[in-house]
This record gives C-alpha cells, sequence and structure tokens, in this order.
C-alpha cells in the first residue's frame, strides 16, 4: 500500500480490490461453536520472503492483527504457518465461539489481502466436510464427503481447487482423464472421488455450496504401504461413475446438516448481508468525500492563484499611476 493517498487506501480497504488477484481464500465460511479450523490462504510468489498476518476488523485500514507469520505464537487460539515452496499460509482457528463470527483478513505485509466471513452457529453448519484432512497414496484415490443444509440446496454444488475459481467442477462437468468424479446423493450431501492421484495433486480444494465453501486439504505421499494412507492403489470402482462412501466413516445424522437440523443461518446470512450493504454504502461515503475534499483543494488553490494575480495587477497599476502613492 505504499504511496498510495489515504482516500485510494481507504477506497481499496472497503472495496478489497487490492487483494482480488494477488491473494485468495475462502470467501464464507461456517462452522460449529467449540470447533476448530485450519484455512489457506494463497498469495504470489513474489511474496514470499514477506510475512503474513491473520487480520481481525470490518474495514482492512483498521484492522487488528491477531497473528504475524514472523512471530508465530505456539498453543494459542490462533496460530500461523507460512509455505513458501507451496505459495501459501494456514491459518488454526481453536475454540470458536460466536463471539468470533466477523470478517477477517489474509494478507501480506506491503503486499495485499483478501477478506472472508467467518460465521459460528451453535447449530449445525450449512456446509461442512466429513474431514478436511484427506491422505491418499500417489495413483490411488481419495474421497471427501461435503454435507449441506436445505438452505444451500438450490445453490450449485461445486469442486474447486482453492485459490482458483476457474479450475470448479459440478455435477454437470464433462468427465476428462483423472478428472474427479462428482456425485449428489439428493440427501443433503455430494461425494467427490480424486482419482489416480498424483504428487501435483497435493494441495488445498473446496467445496462450495451456494455462497459457502468449506476447505478440504489432500496429502499426497508415495508409498502406498504407509498405514496412514485410506485408500488402496488400484481400487476396482475406480473407474465407476458412482462416487465410493467409506462404510467405516460414519457421520452421525446430529453432526450433519439436513432436514431435521437446527438451522440458525437465516440470521446471520441477513447480517451478512446487512454488512455488506454497508460496507459498499462506505465505500460510496468514502468516494464522496475524496471527490468532495478534491473540488475543495482546486477550489482553494484557485482562489490562492486570483489573490496572487489580483496583488500583482495592483503593484503595477500602481508604479503607472502617482494616485497610489
Amino acid at each position: 500500500m505504499i504511496g498510495l493517498s489515504p482516500c485510494a487506501m481507504a477506497l481499496l480497504s472497503i472495496s478489497g480490490l487490492h487483494g482480488a488477484v494477488a491473494v485468495a481464500t475462502v470467501s464464507w465460511l461456517q462452522v460449529q461453536n467449540g470447533s476448530s479450523v485450519t484455512l489457506p490462504c494463497h498469495y504470489p510468489s513474489l511474496d514470499r520472503h514477506r510475512a503474513k498476518f491473520w487480520c481481525w476488523g470490518f474495514f482492512w485500514s483498521s484492522c487488528h492483527v491477531l497473528a504475524r507469520s514472523d512471530s508465530p505464537a505456539e498453543g494459542g487460539k490462533v496460530t500461523i504457518a507460512d509455505h513458501p515452496d507451496s505459495g501459501v499460509f494456514t491459518v488454526t482457528l481453536r475454540d470458536l465461539q460466536r463471539g468470533d463470527t466477523a470478517f477477517y483478513w489474509c494478507a501480506v505485509e506491503g503486499g495485499s489481502s483478501a477478506s472472508l466471513y467467518l460465521s459460528v452457529t451453535n447449530g449445525v453448519p450449512n456446509l461442512m466436510v466429513e474431514d478436511n484432512m484427506v491422505v491418499g497414496a500417489e495413483g490411488g484415490s481419495v474421497s471427501i464427503r461435503c454435507f449441506y443444509s436445505n438452505l444451500t440446496r438450490d445453490g450449485m454444488r461445486k469442486w474447486c481447487r482453492s485459490g482458483d475459481w476457474g479450475s470448479c467442477l459440478t455435477l454437470d462437468s464433462p468427465l476428462a482423464e483423472r478428472s474427479p468424479l462428482i456425485t449428489d446423493n439428493g440427501e443433503g450431501a455430494f461425494g467427490v472421488r480424486m482419482r489416480r492421484l498424483q504428487r501435483s495433486d497435493e494441495g488445498w480444494y473446496w467445496c462450495v455450496a451456494g455462497d459457502l465453501q468449506a476447505p478440504v486439504h489432500i496429502a499426497v505421499l508415495q508409498d502406498p504401504n504407509n498405514t496412514l494412507i485410506a485408500t488402496t492403489k488400484n481400487h476396482t470402482t475406480e473407474e465407476s461413475s458412482t462416487v465410493f462412501y467409506s462404510s467405516t466413516a460414519t457421520v452421525h445424522k446430529t453432526n450433519r446438516p439436513g432436514q431435521g437440523s437446527q438451522l440458525c443461518s437465516g440470521a446471520q446470512t441477513c447480517l451478512r448481508r446487512t454488512l455488506w450493504v454497508l460496507r459498499h454504502a462506505g465505500l460510496v461515503l468514502v468516494f464522496l468525500i475524496c471527490t468532495a475534499v478534491a473540488f475543495w483543494k482546486i477550489w482553494q488553490n484557485r482562489r490562492v492563484l486570483q489573490s496572487r494575480e489580483n496583488r500583482r495587477c495592483g503593484k503595477l497599476r500602481c508604479q503607472n499611476n502617482t494616485d497610489c502613492l
């Protein structure tokens, strides 16, 4: 933000445009009260050696820094870890409470930033994943289940590579070699099977339903015999169009969104929309103020120039008129 005027900084802070390209993260994440979450913040390679930080607040220009990569705190509620080789830093939030519902920012010192809205609910989140840390074997496959509620049922369900909205796939996306298989069971869950895993597949992804996103990290190990790997290298149904659901990883209905869940996101949705309106109203207000200040300065400069011109002309008249003496 070096070299920008206060007005320009304020406009960029409210609109978030300055971080729209360089830094990328989820835009709206919903978690359950008392839970923890780890989310990714992507940044360009030019920012590899700069400090990264996690900031709380509605406006970027006045947000409160909660964690920095150059002075990480261990064992606290918020921890941050930078991964320069991957161009991503991760933020882990623990024991989240309703009061933690707010706007946050992923930021690079001296660079750009991106905002996200974190909503903490007492009920079941409207979008959640069975496991957001998945391990697979190179050449094998992994399965991810994403649960959504009635409120997000009408929204588009997507599977995206984190930081790249152009990579998103839907239920209707054409299948290519090694492309993920996506199916929806029609009962508030859609599944994703990542096939023929390669090391390049390792990284962060998003389950998307409507406006919500849920981050998922996939680790790809070279040793297929590792006991931590939950898939086999050659699964007989790997080419099937039906996503594999593991019977050993059952999610109880009380822990997933569904028709019988206690949904409390209506007020949160209204709050988010209200904040969105206020944010953009603030953008318009700052623009008007900056415009008024600019016109006032132009008018003031013209008055100063006019006054100087009048004094100069007066002196010239006095020099040519003895009545001035």
